[in-house]
């Protein structure tokens, strides 16, 4: 821990003072800063009060003629990328476990894919259960083709392996998976292709709700992981619980704001294979 982020060649105080022109590097203020945490605090791991304060952290640091808000710029700096930096109501410590914020990176890293892309697969049925103006919502079908023949108008909202890409009717795996299921209801051609409505989502976008969802689903293992739970305080387990929180509203926006393509069939004058598709 003290190699990785107090001291050292290759400790993150050290690379965050890599760069010369960075106010920070020039009075070394994240190594002063880490030191003074970890020599003032370590002693006191475990009692009331534990931690050095933003005060004493200026007294443990500054030397006449320094400019005395730099040592807070890199405490804070310390703090959303050390893994073993803690705070807590206004005081910093160093410690032997990882912080949550860094258990939740990790967890969202060793993530499945597909059980990222299933998450958000559930997340769009929970909101197929609002029809709006449809006679049927079909959400994140495994295959559209499946879907049955109706003469009511029907949303499909594909899955987020049927991504689309750009503003027009280009070539995507949105526009296979709609055509796919324009053409044929199973094994049978399909006859009402004018009932189906498909959104899709753009594949921009599409990263960001996966991202945002990989935090969402980390956070809540970490709320529901109760031998974790034993070992934690009451103010991180309402710190995680309160970011589980806030991590699934944003995964809920997010996922909203990717499924942003319409298609639909058009009517083509020249004889086709296919319908045409075109979208919105």
């Amino acid at each position: 821990m003290v190699d990785k982020e107090v001291d050292g060649e290759g400790s993150l105080p050290n690379r965050m003072e890599a760069n010369p022109s960075r106010r920070i590097s020039q009075l070394r203020a994240a190594t002063r800063s880490a030191r003074a945490v970890f020599l003032c605090s370590a002693p006191l791991v475990g009692l009331p009060n534990a931690g050095l304060t933003g005060q004493g952290l200026r007294l443990a640091c500054a030397e006449p003629g320094d400019q005395l808000a730099i040592f807070g710029e890199a405490l804070r700096e310390l703090s959303e990328r050390a893994t073993y930096l803690y705070e807590e109501a206004g005081r910093y410590w160093f410690s032997t476990q990882p912080t949550l914020n860094r258990l939740a990176d990790d967890r969202a890293k060793a993530l499945a894919d597909h059980d990222v892309d299933e998450a958000i697969a559930d997340l769009l049925r929970k909101d197929a259960a609002t029809k709006g103006g449809f006679d049927r919502v079909h959400a994140a079908p495994d295959d559209p083709v499946t879907i049955d023949e109706a003469q009511a108008l029907a949303l499909v909202i594909l899955p987020p392996a049927a991504p689309h890409t750009g503003k027009g009717p280009s070539k995507s795996s949105a526009t296979d998976a709609a055509g796919d299921a324009l053409m044929r209801c199973r094994a049978s051609q399909r006859r009402f292709r004018n009932t189906l409505i498909f959104v899709a989502a753009d594949e921009a976008n599409l990263g960001t709700a996966r991202d945002v969802m990989r935090k969402a689903m980390a956070w809540k293992q970490i709320v529901e992981d109760k031998r974790l739970h034993d070992a934690m305080t009451t103010s991180q387990i309402a710190d995680a619980e309160d970011k589980a929180r806030t991590n699934r509203d944003s995964a809920l926006k997010a996922v909203r704001a990717a499924w942003s393509h319409i298609l639909y069939a058009v009517k083509s004058d020249i004889r086709a294979s296919r319908s045409n598709l075109s979208t919105a």
